[in-house]
C-alpha cells in the first residue's frame, strides 16, 4: 500500500465529490424555493438518522475485520456477511419509515413528507451500501476504482439536479430520480466487491455474523449517538422554526467537505495503524498518527480560516442572498471542522476498545441536549451550533484522554500538541492581516466584492504556501517511507 498515490487518487476522488456537491447544492438552493430545499434537508436528516440508529454501525466493522482475518475463507465469509447485514438492516429501516412516514411529518412540522414514501423506503438501503464501498476497494488497493464509482455517481447527480431544474421538472419527480441513481450505484456495489474478492463461499457462516455484530454493537450506539450528537441541533431547529427558517440553517450548518485530504489520509493510514497495534508496535503507530495529524491541520487550519473570513461571500456565491441569515451558524460550524483533522477514536477502535467511545459519546448527547435548550435560550438561532462547538471539542479530548491510558502513554505525547498550537497561531495571525485588507478593498471596490475576495484570497494562499510548504514536503515524505508500510 502506497500512502502518497493512495491519498492523492481518494483525495483528487473527493475533490471531485466536493465540486459535484457544491453544484448541487447551489442548483438545488437557487432553483427550488426555501420550502422545498427544507423538505430536501429533512429527508436527508431523517435517513441519516434512521441509518444510524438501525444499522447498528456495521460499516464501521470492515476496516478491523479484514484486517484481523488473514486467511482467503475467513475474509469471504466476513465479505458474505456483511452484506447479508447490510440488506437486511437497509431494507427494515426502509419498511419503518415508510409506515411512520405521517408522524414524521408531524414531528418536523412539514405535511409534505409522507408523500415521499418510496424514497424513504430505497434510501436507507442505498446509503448504508454505497457508505461501504470505499472501505473494500481501498482494502484491496482498488483506490482507483473509487476515483471511477464516486466522480461517475456525483456527476449523473448534478445532472439530474441540473436537468430537472432547467426543464421544470417538479421536486417530487426530481428526489425520485435522486432515489433511483443512488440504488443503481448500490447495485454496481454488490457486482464490484463480489468480483474483486472473487468469492466463491456459498454458505452463510452463522458465526462470523454473529461477531460482526458483538463487535458493531457497541461502535454502532456509539456511532448513532456520534450522528444524533451531530444532528441534535437541526432536530431542534427544524420542531421550534419554520421550514424556511429550517433551510437557512440547514444550509449553514452544513459542513463543506473541504476535509477531503485529511479524511483521505484517514483511510489509508487506518488499516496500518490498526496492523500496527495488532502487532503490539505501539510507537511506530502513533508516529504515524501524528504524522498524518500534522500533515492534515496544515490544509484544514487553513481552509478553515477562509471560511470564516469569508463566510458572507462563500454563502452568497453558493447558495444566494436568502440565505445570509446564516452567516454566523456557518462561521461557527467552520471551527467544527478543527476537529476533522483525525479520526479522534482511531487507537480505540483498533484495539477493539469500542466500550469507551460508547461511553463519551453517550456522554456527548446528554451534554449536547442540555446545552442545545441552555444555549438556544441565551443566543436564540445560534446557539444549537454553539452548543455542537462546545461538545465535539469535548468529546475529542475525552478520546485522547482514553487513548493515553490504553496504550500507556502521556496525555501530552499522545497528540502533536506543539506543532498543531504553531500552525493555528500562524493561521489566526493571517486571518486577521487578510480580513482587515478584504475590509479595506471592499470599501475601495464595493462592486468588485467576488473578484476582490479571489485576489485576497490567492495571496492568502500564497504566503501560507511558502510558510508551510517545507514543513508539509517533510510530514509527506515520512508518512509516504516504506518502512512505515513494511507490515502490509
Amino acid at each position: 500500500m502506497n500512502f502518497g498515490r493512495n491519498t492523492l487518487i481518494l483525495t483528487i476522488s473527493k475533490i471531485a465529490s466536493l465540486i459535484m456537491s457544491i453544484a448541487i447544492t447551489v442548483i438545488l438552493s437557487r432553483y427550488r424555493t426555501l420550502g422545498e430545499y427544507g423538505t430536501y434537508a429533512q429527508l436527508i436528516l431523517i435517513v441519516n438518522l434512521s441509518v444510524s440508529i438501525l444499522s447498528f454501525g456495521i460499516s464501521n466493522s470492515i476496516n478491523y475485520f479484514l484486517g484481523k482475518y488473514d486467511c482467503k475463507e475467513e475474509r469471504d465469509n466476513f465479505v458474505i456477511g456483511y452484506f447479508i447485514l447490510n440488506t437486511l438492516f437497509g431494507i427494515i429501516t426502509g419498511i419503518l419509515l415508510g409506515l411512520y412516514s405521517e408522524k414524521l411529518g408531524v414531528y418536523f412540522n412539514n405535511t409534505n413528507i409522507p408523500s415521499y414514501r418510496l424514497v424513504l423506503l430505497i434510501l436507507p438501503w442505498s446509503i448504508l451500501t454505497n457508505s461501504s464501498m470505499s472501505f473494500f476497494l481501498i482494502f484491496s488497493n482498488r483506490s482507483k476504482f473509487v476515483l471511477i464509482i464516486e466522480t461517475t455517481y456525483n456527476f449523473v447527480i448534478f445532472i439530474t439536479a441540473l436537468i430537472s431544474s432547467l426543464l421544470g421538472i417538479d421536486f417530487k419527480s426530481y428526489l425520485y430520480f435522486f432515489t433511483i441513481v443512488n440504488a443503481t450505484q448500490s447495485i454496481f456495489v454488490y457486482i464490484i466487491v463480489h468480483r474483486i474478492y472473487k468469492l466463491k463461499n456459498k454458505f452463510v457462516n452463522f458465526r462470523i455474523i454473529k461477531e460482526i455484530l458483538i463487535f458493531s454493537i457497541p461502535l454502532g450506539l456509539s456511532t448513532l449517538i456520534g450522528t444524533l450528537n451531530l444532528q441534535v441541533d437541526q432536530i431542534m431547529v427544524s420542531s421550534l422554526y419554520k421550514l424556511d427558517e429550517y433551510a437557512v440553517y440547514a444550509n449553514a450548518a452544513r459542513e463543506l467537505p473541504i476535509a477531503v485530504l485529511s479524511s483521505s489520509i484517514v483511510l489509508v493510514v487506518f488499516p496500518t495503524i490498526s496492523k500496527l497495534l495488532n502487532k503490539k508496535r505501539i510507537k511506530e503507530a502513533m508516529d504515524v498518527w501524528r504524522y498524518s495529524i500534522d500533515l492534515s491541520s496544515i490544509i484544514m487550519f487553513f481552509l478553515i480560516s477562509v471560511l470564516i473570513v469569508f463566510a458572507s461571500e462563500i454563502i452568497t456565491i453558493l447558495y444566494s442572498e436568502k440565505f445570509l441569515m446564516g452567516v454566523s451558524v456557518f462561521r461557527i460550524y467552520s471551527l467544527v471542522l478543527v476537529f476533522r483533522i483525525t479520526y479522534f477514536g482511531m487507537v480505540l477502535n483498533s484495539l477493539n476498545k469500542t466500550k469507551y467511545i460508547l461511553m463519551t459519546s453517550i456522554f456527548a448527547l446528554i451534554s449536547n441536549v442540555i446545552l442545545n435548550f441552555i444555549f438556544h435560550k441565551m443566543f436564540g438561532f445560534i446557539g444549537p451550533a454553539v452548543a455542537t462547538l462546545c461538545v465535539t471539542s469535548f468529546v475529542a479530548l475525552l478520546q485522547l484522554k482514553s487513548t493515553a491510558r490504553m496504550i500507556d502513554f502521556k496525555f501530552i505525547q499522545i497528540f502533536p500538541w506543539v506543532s498543531l498550537l504553531k500552525i493555528g497561531i500562524l493561521n489566526l495571525l493571517l486571518s486577521i492581516v487578510f480580513y482587515y485588507i478584504k475590509v479595506f478593498f471592499m470599501e475601495i471596490f464595493p462592486n468588485l466584492t467576488l473578484f476582490t475576495s479571489v485576489i485576497i484570497g490567492l495571496a492568502w494562499f500564497i504566503v501560507y504556501f511558502l510558510i508551510v510548504c517545507k514543513n508539509a514536503r517533510k510530514k509527506w515524505d515520512v508518512l509516504n517511507s516504506s518502512t512505515h508500510y513494511d507490515i502490509i
